[in-house]
């Protein structure tokens, strides 16, 4: 913003300069100025285009930035007249550059193989604009077509090491706007000018090279304003001409908004109706000069954006603080990888045919010795809680991490919190309310929580209320979740799901492999007969007479051998189970005997101290933890 005001102010007092002669000079085309002869009296000119009339009119101006050098170095800005005085473009009342002014003029309708490369003109005016620091560029055409250039440097595909190869390189902040009604377009093609596809590329050491679109150089050192080096974007579509159904896979080096890595940039903005889509790579990749440093620059996305069509993800802030508001994540290997930063961060998106998965997390950036999937709080700062309002539609899986607040979704789409095999440290302050929906496909479990091995209880301090819905077509396909929630692995205290609407009757839990320490409480589930009994619900009371139960299944059937016999009894688990659970236990031992084992609850699990009984005609008791003995809630 800083930038944009000075810019402005420069355009302004310059356009003033200019009009304080009493006309400024009509030349014809920028290109034909070394004929001419300007008047010492005229500090300004006026052309009717840059190479053509009627394409890249502009003011110029003999002004103390008009030099020698700045010619030499700008040749498309900066000429002198046929006096020898130097006279260069002013960027317009928005201190920005126009692309035709540099020979970039675009066409109305769509790119073909005739169409001129404007690449080297883009690059050209963007060059200028970093060269008198003006705000950035515009551009008023509807399409442009962005030939690939080779890299030079065949050695190293260090980016650091040479910029060669890539497509755009923005030296300082800039921003890129469409004048055009419709947006601008800028659509990458092969070096010989032909569509592109997935065979223009180098191998550079070994590395797949495509250039990416648009690079942005950081600095080495944190200059200490967050704003140094950002990028907005502004009605501007990058498409690098690839779409995920041509078979993409991840590749490093096509990178479509691309901070420098490892250095410090600034923030990243997309609004109006910017779409970044095409490539192999991140779509929008920031930077992370050091981990806290990253969450000073924000990435902020506008509603109407479209990310999409890629072999990579979406977006990878790289511990960039989020504020994306309603945009569309689309066509992708991974939707988004990484942080919501400093306290306030936020993700408000739909994710649509996402073919790997996704992965999000509140905090800060963590490293070594840690792992990349670990959030962190700056000493002294607040605990930087992240907030979700997203839609899911075929979105492979989302993995939630620790300090996370907001609603979901979920259409087809497994919601997972803490997994061990993403986030070493799981997930803890986490709120969610969550709708699944199954649609086309059927889901093991609304939520899944998937926990390390035994004793590590890294989920915890978990609580989710979550809906179980299904589509009129999921009805009739018989498409349902097997389970409210979905589980295995080590579990810790406090993790709690408030059960809503449970269209299709699923079961309270499954446990999907081993399931230890603490159990998970599913308040709000009513017995179902049908349909409420996984095959880990069993449990053999013959073997187990007057042993405890297991403490993370909600719905427990008896059963025996069929020659068992006698009446048998049980305790019900009192070490790490949270207040408020509920367990129903069904003695369904006449499946195996008949007439079945009563059995007994013995009367030390109660503050009553008396025995409940359940006969064996298929007799169900819910009984419920109030800390430290059970009640009984109902018998059905």
């Amino acid at each position: 913003m800083a930038l944009d005001i000075i810019a402005r102010a420069m355009a302004t007092a310059a356009r003033t300069a200019a009009a304080s002669a009493a006309n400024p000079v009509p030349i014809g085309r920028f290109a034909d100025l070394p004929t001419r002869s300007v008047d010492a009296a005229w500090s300004a000119v006026i052309t009717s285009g840059y190479a053509a009339t009627g394409f890249g009119r502009g003011v110029y101006v003999a002004d103390a930035v008009a030099t020698g050098a700045l010619a030499a170095a700008h040749p498309r800005f900066c000429k002198a007249d046929a006096a020898g005085r130097m006279f260069r473009l002013l960027p317009d009342d928005n201190g920005l550059i126009p692309v035709a002014c540099a020979g970039a003029n675009g066409q109305s309708v769509p790119i073909t193989n005739a169409s001129v490369d404007d690449r080297a003109a883009i690059q050209a005016a963007e060059d200028y604009k970093h060269a008198i620091g003006a705000a950035g560029l515009s551009f008023d055409a509807r399409y442009y077509a962005i030939r690939r250039t080779p890299r030079t440097n065949l050695a190293t595909a260090d980016i650091h090491t040479s910029l060669s190869g890539l497509t755009f390189v923005a030296n300082s902040s800039t921003r890129w706007k469409s004048t055009h009604p419709q947006g601008s377009t800028l659509l990458r093609r092969k070096v010989d000018g032909t569509a592109y596809d997935k065979t223009d590329k180098q191998t550079i050491a070994g590395v797949d090279w495509r250039g990416g679109f648009l690079f942005m150089e950081g600095q080495t050192s944190d200059p200490g304003d967050p704003s140094v080096g950002s990028l907005i974007l502004e009605d501007m579509t990058f498409d690098g001409g690839l779409r995920l159904a041509d078979g993409l896979t991840f590749e490093i080096c096509d990178k479509a908004v691309w901070q420098s890595n490892d250095r410090f940039c600034g923030h990243i903005t997309l609004a109006g109706r910017t779409r970044i889509i095409g490539f192999t790579s991140e779509l929008v990749y920031g930077a992370q000069g050091t981990l806290t440093s990253a969450a000073d620059r924000i990435i902020t996305v506008g509603p109407g954006v479209e990310i999409g069509e890629t072999g990579g993800s979406c977006l990878n802030p790289n511990g960039q603080t989020l504020r994306v508001d309603r945009c569309l994540l689309y066509n992708a290997y991974i939707g988004i990888e990484g942080w919501t930063g400093r306290t306030g961060g936020y993700l408000k998106a739909v994710f649509r045919d996402i073919t790997h998965g996704n992965s999000l997390q509140g905090g800060v950036a963590s490293g070594p010795p840690l792992t990349y999937y670990v959030p962190n709080a700056p000493a002294g700062s607040p605990l930087p809680l992240g907030h979700l309002d997203i839609v899911l539609e075929r979105a492979a899986r989302f993995d939630v991490g620790s300090w996370i607040t907001g609603r979901i979704l979920a259409i087809d789409t497994p919601v997972a919190i803490g997994s061990s095999d993403v986030f070493v440290n799981g997930a803890e302050m986490v709120d969610l309310d969550i709708i699944s929906t199954c649609d086309r496909a059927g889901l093991p479990g609304g939520v899944s929580l998937i926990g390390g091995g035994n004793g590590a209880m890294n989920i915890r301090n978990v609580t989710v209320r979550l809906d179980l819905k299904r589509s009129a077509y999921a009805v009739a396909n018989n498409f349902w979740h097997q389970s409210a929630v979905y589980t295995y692995g080590s579990i810790g205290p406090n993790v709690v799901v408030a059960l809503g609407a449970n269209d299709g009757g699923a079961s309270p839990i499954k446990v999907a492999a081993a399931a230890y320490d603490w159990g998970i409480t599913v308040k709000g589930w009513s017995f179902i007969e049908s349909g409420c009994y996984t095959p880990d619900s069993f449990w053999d009371v013959e073997a187990g007479n007057g042993g405890t139960l297991p403490n993370n299944r909600p719905v427990i059937a008896f059963t025996c051998s069929g020659t068992a016999t006698g009446a048998k009894n049980v305790n019900l688990p009192t070490v790490k189970v949270n207040p408020g659970t509920r367990m129903f236990v069904a003695n369904y031992t006449r499946n195996s005997v008949n007439p079945g084992l009563s059995t007994k609850v013995n009367g030390s699990n109660f503050r009553t101290g008396i025995d409940e009984v359940l006969p064996t005609d298929y007799t169900v008791a819910c009984f419920e933890f109030t800390g430290s003995k059970w009640r009984v809630v109902e018998r059905v």
